[in-house]
C-alpha cells in the first residue's frame, strides 16, 4: 500500500459501514473512488453486490467478473460470496469450482457449492458435495444440516437426516434453523410430539421465519390444534415469503374446513 493511502481492511470497513447505514449515494461514490490495485477482493465484491440489489445487473456483473478474472483464490471466493448473498446461483457455480480446482477440500467453498446445486436443482451433484464435505470435517455443523434437510424435506433418508440434523444440533444447540430441521426430521418421521418441543423452541429462537411457521402449522394442523395451525399460517402469510401461495392455500382449506 502507497505512504498515506489507507489499508485495504480499513477500505473495508468503510464502505461495510455507509451499508449497515443504507447511506448508498455514498457507498457508490465510494466505491467509484476507490482505486482498483488498493482494493481487497471483497470491497471490490461489495460493489457487484450492491449494484446487483439496485438493479444495475450489467454493471454489478461485470465488476465481479471482473472480481473473478484475477483468479486467485480469494478474488474467486469473493466473488462466489457475492453472487451467492445475491441468489446468483448460477453464477456462483462455475466460480466456486474454480475455486476448489485451487484449494482442494476447503469447507466453506464445497458448502456454498452443494448450496448452489441444490437452489438450482442438481439434487445429485448437492448431496455429492455435501457427503465430500462431512467425509471431510464430520462435524461440519451447516453440511450435516443442509443435507439433513434436503432429505427430510423430501421425506427421503429420514432415519439418516434425523442423525444428521441431531448432531448440527449438539454443535449448535441454540441455532434455530438446525432445531427447526430436527423438528421437521421427526415430523416427517410421525414423531409429533418430540416434533412439537424443537419447531416451537426454533420459533422462539427465530421468531419471523415463514418456514418455521408453516412447519407449526402443519404440525398443529396434524394434532388437531386448529386455532394453533390457523394462527401460524398467519403470521407466515404476513411475512411473504418464497412459499407464501402455499401457505395460503393450506390456510384456506383449513378455514374451509374448521
Amino acid at each position: 500500500v502507497a505512504s498515506g493511502s489507507p489499508a485495504p481492511g480499513a477500505l473495508l470497513l468503510h464502505a461495510d459501514g455507509l451499508l449497515r447505514l443504507e447511506r448508498v449515494d455514498e457507498a457508490l461514490e465510494f466505491f467509484a473512488e476507490v482505486d482498483p490495485e488498493l482494493a481487497p477482493p471483497r470491497l471490490i465484491a461489495r460493489h457487484g453486490e450492491l449494484l446487483l440489489s439496485l438493479d444495475r445487473d450489467d454493471e454489478g456483473h461485470a465488476r465481479l467478473e471482473e472480481l473473478a478474472a484475477r483468479d486467485s483464490f480469494d478474488a474467486l471466493i469473493a466473488a462466489a460470496e457475492a453472487y451467492q448473498r445475491s441468489s446468483e446461483f448460477e453464477r456462483a457455480i462455475p466460480v466456486l469450482e474454480r475455486a476448489l480446482e485451487r484449494q482442494p477440500g476447503t469447507l466453506d467453498a464445497l458448502f456454498w457449492l452443494g448450496a448452489a446445486y441444490e437452489r438450482t436443482a442438481r439434487r445429485e451433484a448437492a448431496v455429492s458435495t455435501f457427503e465430500k464435505t462431512l467425509e471431510i470435517d464430520p462435524d461440519f455443523a451447516p453440511a450435516l444440516n443442509y443435507l439433513g434437510y434436503m432429505w427430510a424435506e423430501r421425506g427421503e433418508n429420514l432415519e439418516e437426516a434425523l442423525r444428521l440434523v441431531q448432531r448440527a444440533v449438539e454443535l449448535d444447540p441454540d441455532n434455530g434453523a438446525y432445531v427447526d430441521s430436527l423438528g421437521w426430521a421427526q415430523f416427517q418421521l410421525g414423531r409429533y410430539d418430540e416434533a412439537a418441543i424443537h419447531l416451537e423452541r426454533a420459533a422462539t429462537l427465530i421468531p419471523d421465519d415463514e418456514t418455521i411457521l408453516e412447519h407449526l402449522g402443519d404440525l398443529y394442523t396434524v394434532q388437531g390444534e386448529i386455532d394453533k395451525a390457523l394462527d401460524s399460517y398467519r403470521k407466515a402469510l404476513d411475512l411473504a415469503g418464497s412459499n407464501a401461495e402455499t401457505v395460503r392455500r393450506k390456510l384456506l382449506e383449513l378455514e374451509q374446513d374448521s
